[in-house]
């Protein structure tokens, strides 16, 4: 909870949408034009690195139906986290950032989450305020380990403890903040 009364006093910066950007769709795969989103997969990894990692957890009520309507919103949350050097890990009602020293080539982020996690708020209420069709959504942070391998280009992860689960559960709780 502290850091969530932390994060609320930073935000005072408004983030505006680019209007003209160009948003592609394939096979159900979002992406953004000259950035490839690096998908990642939780799943049991025997030989890898343990790595601290800063973790932001969206968490949006019925994603499979705002993806049909707000597809663009969803490209922006996804390119906040792209353009950190952030992987995307993607569930029925979450999408997750996964901000790990391999990929971003730094040990600062935590901080780097906290900044995302702005980002993607500002791009959540900017939606909520534009449109009719809202988004009904929660947004955490974490840090925690994880035990890290690169594999065909996509990261494969563990968590140790419950780094993403109590994330997932943050997300959860928190309405639309």
């Amino acid at each position: 909870l502290g850091l969530k009364y932390n994060l609320k006093s930073i935000i005072e910066k408004k983030i505006k949408l680019p209007e003209k950007e160009i948003m592609h769709e394939t096979n159900k795969e979002y992406f953004v034009p000259g950035k490839e989103a690096e998908k990642a997969e939780h799943t049991l990894v025997l030989h890898g690195r343990k790595e601290n990692a800063g973790i932001i957890a969206i968490k949006i009520k019925d994603l499979k139906d705002v993806k049909k309507l707000s597809t663009e919103t969803i490209n922006y949350l996804i390119k906040a986290i792209v353009e950190a050097k952030g992987t995307v890990y993607e569930t029925p009602e979450f999408i997750i950032g996964i901000f790990a020293s391999p990929i971003t080539k730094t040990f600062g982020n935590d901080m780097i989450a906290v900044k995302v996690g702005i980002e993607v708020e500002n791009i959540l209420k900017e939606h909520n305020r534009k449109f009719r069709d809202k988004i009904d959504y929660g947004v955490s942070l974490n840090a925690g380990e994880l035990i890290l391998r690169k594999d065909s280009g996509m990261l494969k992860f563990t968590s140790l403890g419950n780094t993403i689960s109590l994330s997932k559960k943050l997300a959860e709780l928190s309405k639309e903040e």
